[in-house]
């Protein structure tokens, strides 16, 4: 079976928001479940909080200090700012997050590369199985946000796009 990321991408994001809590696909020998616990969902959403309070945070330790040091608060005030959401790829799956092929090959990608929409920007292995992730859009990496080696959650930014 030929597994494409964003027909599993969609397929998770519909017993997400369903009452549905197991999917079992099943296409000659290879098989794709995916199932929902509804306790470990509900476990996961405060860690996503607060990673995603964790800028708020940031950003208010230099206003704190810009009383004492008024050169420090502009300094730092650019690098707590939060990236644009419509500039984010995100990750279509939980898996490890792999830059190359191999630990020898060069990366995929590179911060400032132009990519087309359908190059390969990443692998992220699941499952034992090294799923080829692509470029949703043409354009210009700004940053890369995770690093070689991770583990990354469904919908967590990968990339960042000028």
């Amino acid at each position: 079976m030929q597994i494409d990321i964003h027909k599993i991408s969609k397929l998770i994001e519909i017993v997400s928001k369903s009452d549905i809590s197991e999917i079992n696909l099943k296409q000659g020998e290879e098989e794709l479940k995916i199932t929902r616990d509804r306790g470990i969902v509900a476990n996961a959403a405060p860690v996503q909080t607060v990673i995603q309070a964790a800028p708020a945070i940031q950003a208010a330790a230099p206003a704190q200090v810009a009383p004492q040091t008024q050169s420090a608060a502009p300094a730092l005030a650019p690098a707590a700012a939060a990236p644009d959401a419509t500039k984010l790829m995100k990750s279509p799956m939980v898996g490890t997050f792999y830059r190359s092929s191999s630990p020898t090959a060069d990366p995929f990608v590179a911060e400032g590369q132009s990519v087309k929409e359908g190059d390969t920007l990443c692998i992220i292995e699941a499952m034992k199985m090294m799923n080829q992730v692509q470029s949703d859009r043409a354009g210009v990496i700004k940053k890369i946000l995770v690093d070689n080696g991770s583990t990354v959650e469904f919908d967590q930014p990968l990339f960042e796009f000028e």
